[in-house]
């Protein structure tokens, strides 16, 4: 019994053993997890299912969502909006997990954070351990049929034509991708975004391109929903002028025939110029009205060289019959601005003759009575190429000649330094053509795009960028036109700081130097070290330039910059500094007699200098400020008083004073003096001597002795005879001090002691104290001393004899 019992414990403890190895063993597995989606594409409602793979009999939760996550990511937390679809089992032998077949596209998340309608683009469907957040897996599904265009006006037209597309099922608020043959069109587009219920409104015009279908596709940024629809380019042809008389010159414009095929154009039938189309089926060209022609519409087509289905027609109006009436123009060409002189014969005599540029009136001239007449005009803003000229009278009797506008330019200033800002402007030029600028083969950036006008005219600027320094040619270009001038490049440069005292570091970057050339640095005529070699890249800058100002005279110095043959110069102020050596303060003080070191630079060159110490006042030192704007003066501090801490050094240049610096004394008394002889209470010779030990180890030399003879009555005031203060440790009493020293009575002293006290008038304690008499002498008197030996000798009789009567009588 007690064997089966133990038999079924250790069971149970082997099966929570296995039971605790497998719950982790468990999750390990689930990492491996794996899911697959057939199909991974369809409608809301649409079914499929999900296979895949996981650890063996481990339950899955399946979530289908808009939100891209990654794995290890979590649910509720990294995606947020969601729709749980369903819960899937591993085969317990093999871990596969069998297709489920109860799975549909939903129309709505609605199991997340916030309810959201399923919309077109692409959806993620992510496997989670049951019950458990963090994804394991992830497989995409495009959902289709619910981002559709609900509206496409036109599906065909001319490069211009404005196209609106409307359409539904997006993702809400999100940005709207176009690409018109596959290149992107987005910033062309106006609306490109769907509104909070995933519909959009956006239009377009067409770009230029060649004749035929070309592909619109419409993409959701977020969503990743495609949409897509064609426009058929046609072509088209436009002239300039549509009317006139025989003789003019017409500008005629194409767009959408086949790219980089010849154009053939006609005009009554008759062929007469030929042009080939750029890569977007474009062209733009002249020709000319042929003369003599009578009043009427004539048709002018334009016809692709391969294909006679690309074509499209224009009518011209001839509007004037042909007459015998004759202008000339001189000079044939000439710039905006330029005066033009036109000249007319065989015109109405006595008539007034209006003067045309491309049609716009520019001044009216009269007939002489032979019909002639002489008119001169400026010639207006225009394109590059040939213009019409005409003159008309009351009669119609009219007639035009051509004159070539040329392009012109101007640059303003002619030089400049990196980031200086260049204002350029041109006339007749292409019209409506962007404007590059070159200075030798370096594009220049303008500050906003150039592009001329209808009139061919422009005007802008750009900044000079970093190019090396010296003359060069700047050209300005239109892409068929360019013109050139001479621009000079200077050099510039910045510095950190533009002030500071000597040997404070200096940095400094430049530019508009010559490439790759040594840079050297003067300090107004001192060549000074870099801190490393400095060499301009490609474009002549510099930077990371670093050195050390040198001793220089204060003020205004002139930094010089050079590679060898470009100079630059600029200011810096030099600040003067001074310094002192050593630092007082009341825990660290000075003594009488320690030398200090003031030094300065940056100073005018030969000022006066000079050291004060304020306490007496006194001059402690003078001396001059070197040509180099430096100076040190050295000095010692005089005998003070510790007690009147802080003292005060002031040193002032020129009488001005630049620096104030706190002195502290010490104020350690030094030790008392020793007594060398001493009296001891007996009488002085006649000679009266005083002795005393040297006091040494004090900083604040040299010591001084304060000497005093003095008396003390019963009540112990102390009466000072003689004081003196000594440099010497012995003092003999002159004749007249001795005199004095009155006697004194019986057991009357003189005492007499000593002081030290250095130059900082620190005052050591008192000597010991000695004491002497003078005239009668000193001690006991000799009367009393017999007096008190008698008395004695009287006491020691009667205490013998007394003491043998003791001895008697007790030997009874």
């Amino acid at each position: 019994m007690k064997k089966k019992t133990l038999f079924r414990t250790l069971t149970i403890g082997l099966s929570l053993a296995l039971m605790l190895v497998m719950i982790p063993a468990q999750s390990v597995m689930a990492l491996a997890a794996t899911i697959n989606v057939e199909p991974d594409e369809g409608e809301i409602g649409d079914a499929f299912s999900i296979n895949g793979t996981g650890a063996l009999g481990v339950e899955y939760d399946l979530y289908f969502s808009s939100e891209s996550a990654d794995i290890g990511e979590d649910i509720d937390e990294d995606v947020e909006n969601y729709e749980y679809l369903t819960s899937v089992t591993a085969n317990t032998l093999n871990g596969i997990i069998y297709p489920t077949t109860n799975l549909f596209v939903p129309d709505e998340l609605t199991d997340g954070e916030d309810d959201e309608p399923v919309h077109g683009g692409i959806y993620y469907i992510y496997m989670t351990g049951a019950g458990s957040k963090p994804i394991l897996d992830i497989a995409t599904f495009n959902v289709v049929g619910v981002a559709e265009i609900t509206d496409y006006s036109p599906d065909d037209g001319t490069v211009g034509t404005e196209v609106e597309i409307s359409g539904e099922g997006m993702a809400p608020d999100e940005n709207i991708i176009v690409e018109y043959d596959g290149e992107d069109i987005t910033d062309d587009v106006y609306d490109a975004f769907a509104d909070d219920d995933g519909e959009f409104t956006l239009s377009f015009d067409i770009p230029p391109s060649e004749y035929g279908e070309h592909d619109i596709t419409i993409t959701g940024e977020d969503s990743l929903a495609e949409l897509e629809e064609t426009f058929t380019v046609i072509p088209e042809i436009m002239l300039d002028p549509v009317s006139g008389e025989g003789g003019i010159n017409v500008t005629i414009t194409g767009t959408g025939f086949d790219k980089n095929n010849y154009v053939l154009i006609y005009f009554n039938g008759d062929e007469v110029k030929t042009k080939r189309a750029d890569s977007n089926g474009s062209f733009d060209t002249f020709f000319t009205i042929p003369e003599d022609l009578d009043v009427g519409t004539y048709t002018v087509v334009a016809e692709d060289e391969d294909d006679d289905d690309i074509w499209d027609d224009a009518t011209f109006t001839i509007t004037t019959p042909p007459l015998n009436t004759d202008i000339n123009v001189t000079p044939l060409s000439g710039n905006v601005g330029d005066s033009v002189t036109v000249t007319g014969t065989e015109f109405a005599s006595d008539d007034s003759v209006t003067i045309y540029f491309d049609g716009v009136s520019v001044g009216t001239a009269s007939t002489d009575g032979s019909g002639n007449f002489t008119y001169s005009f400026n010639i207006p803003a225009s394109a590059a190429g040939s213009h019409v000229v005409k003159a008309e009278d009351t009669e119609d009797y009219s007639d035009t000649a051509s004159v070539t506008v040329e392009p012109e330019i101007t640059v303003t200033p002619l030089s400049g330094v990196m980031n200086d800002e260049i204002d350029i402007s041109g006339t007749g030029f292409v019209a409506n053509k962007d404007i590059s600028i070159h200075y030798g083969a370096v594009a220049v950036s303008p500050s906003a795009l150039i592009k001329t006008g209808t009139d061919g005219s422009f005007s802008g600027s750009f900044l000079v960028p970093a190019l090396t320094g010296g003359s060069g040619v700047l050209t300005i270009s239109d892409g068929t036109n360019s013109l050139t001038v001479n621009f000079t490049v200077g050099a510039g440069i910045t510095m950190s700081p533009l002030n500071g005292t000597v040997d404070a570091g200096v940095g400094m970057a430049g530019y508009g130097f010559g490439a790759n050339k040594t840079i050297s640095v003067k300090f107004n005529t001192t060549q000074v070290a870099l801190l490393t070699p400095v060499t301009t890249d490609n474009n002549g800058t510099f930077s990371n330039l670093q050195f050390y100002v040198p001793a220089s005279p204060g003020g205004v110095a002139v930094i010089t910059v050079s590679d060898g043959t470009i100079s630059k110069t600029i200011s810096f102020t030099v600040e003067p500094k001074i310094a002192i050596d050593k630092i007082t303060d009341s825990q660290h003080p000075g003594y009488v007699g320690v030398e200090f070191s003031v030094s300065g630079e940056g100073y005018k060159a030969n000022a006066d200098v000079e050291v004060v110490y304020t306490s007496d006042p006194v001059v402690l030192k003078t001396g001059k400020v070197g040509a180099n704007g430096s100076f040190t003066i050295d000095f010692a501090i005089p005998p003070s008083a510790a007690e009147d801490n802080p003292h005060t050094i002031v040193v002032t240049v020129d009488d001005v004073t630049v620096k104030e610096y706190a002195f502290f004394m010490e104020s350690t008394a030094p030790l008392a003096p020793g007594l060398a002889a001493v009296y001891a209470g007996t009488k002085a010779e006649a000679s009266i001597s005083f002795d005393w030990y040297e006091v040494t180890g004090d900083v604040s030399l040299p010591i001084s002795y304060k000497l005093q003879v003095y008396t003390e009555d019963v009540n112990d005031v102390k009466t000072v005879v003689i004081g003196k203060t000594l440099t010497n440790t012995k003092y003999t009493l002159t004749e007249v001090e001795i005199e004095m020293l009155l006697p004194l009575e019986k057991g009357e002293y003189y005492y007499w002691n000593v002081q030290a006290v250095d130059a900082a008038g620190n005052a050591s304690v008192l000597s010991d104290t000695d004491s002497f008499t003078i005239g009668g002498g000193g001690g006991w008197p000799t009367w009393l001393t017999w007096l008190l030996v008698g008395l004695g000798a009287i006491f020691l009789f009667i205490f013998a004899i007394m003491l043998g009567r003791r001895i008697a009588y007790s030997s009874y």
